[in-house]
């Protein structure tokens, strides 16, 4: 009995194929890519405060809304790196179809983020916000508060406190100091100081515990607590978790803020494009 082998048939490959007519980037992006939602939601923002943090002469400036429209993309993309946003800008089709073919470098794209988008980013993160409402993805009602860790751009051995003043709360503690410690049995166990044992009460601060452990535990405040974990821990989660996002790359209370502003911007959007 004969063996007959199948023809093997491979589909054309011609990478040196000279084309009559190149590519078009809107072409080879499919309609329902989050990067459209990007270009369309930033398109549609109004950048006016961020427009006037250029001074003008000099140089001609890439465009903000191009600058924010990579950026985001990059923090939504995990190339949240200036370096890396620039490179990306060279070779990944997205980025190149946002940026209209236009190639900022890494300092370029690292001032924007660090010195443009100063002060203005929240206003930018309000219209989202307003956004998603409109569209139905998220309601204004409610507000879940919840908090994480993220690791600090810093050196291992630096320490910085941070000491907030002038928020417009007076907080007055009372300060109560047992007359002799060292007669006492349990002074060992109590007592860690040379002298006695002294302890600061805030009434005040105690009596709104009081209250909103009250309302924590009514029916209305169960209600909410359950379904806090859902809204809010799982932002967290898909941002330390899904994105990877465990450092901030910048350093100082302000650009960090900048660099928060831009993870929860680039959520966002990811949340209107799966609705998409």
């Amino acid at each position: 009995m004969q063996n007959h082998k199948s023809k093997i048939v491979f589909k054309d490959y011609s990478p040196n194929q000279i084309l009559l007519l190149p590519p078009s980037l809107e072409e080879m992006i499919r309609p329902s890519h989050p990067v459209r939602v990007v270009n369309q939601v930033i398109d549609n923002l109004d950048i006016d405060p961020l427009i006037k943090k250029y001074q003008g002469g000099g140089c001609s400036s890439y465009h903000p809304r191009l600058m924010l429209k990579i950026l985001v993309y990059g923090y939504l993309t995990n190339q949240d790196s200036s370096r890396k946003i620039e490179q990306a800008v060279t070779q990944n089709i997205h980025f190149m179809w946002l940026s209209g073919m236009s190639y900022p470098d890494h300092n370029t794209i690292n001032r924007f983020r660090s010195e443009r988008l100063k002060g203005v980013l929240k206003e930018v993160f309000s219209q989202v916000v307003l956004l998603l409402v409109e569209k139905g993805v998220i309601t204004l009602k409610e507000a879940c508060l919840d908090g994480t860790k993220i690791e600090a751009n810093a050196n291992r051995y630096t320490k910085e406190k941070v000491r907030v003043t002038d928020n417009g709360f007076k907080k007055t503690n009372r300060v109560y100091q047992a007359q002799n410690c060292n007669r006492c049995p349990m002074k060992n166990a109590c007592n860690k100081s040379r002298g006695n044992r002294k302890i600061e009460i805030n009434n005040n601060l105690n009596r709104y515990k009081s209250i909103i452990k009250e309302r924590l535990n009514s029916e209305r405040g169960i209600k909410y607590r359950s379904q806090r974990p859902v809204d809010v821990e799982a932002v967290f989660g898909i941002i330390k978790g899904n994105r990877n996002y465990r450092k901030f790359l910048l350093r100082g209370l302000e650009k960090v803020e900048i660099e928060v502003g831009l993870l929860a911007l680039a959520h966002n959007l990811s949340k209107i494009a799966a609705r998409n």
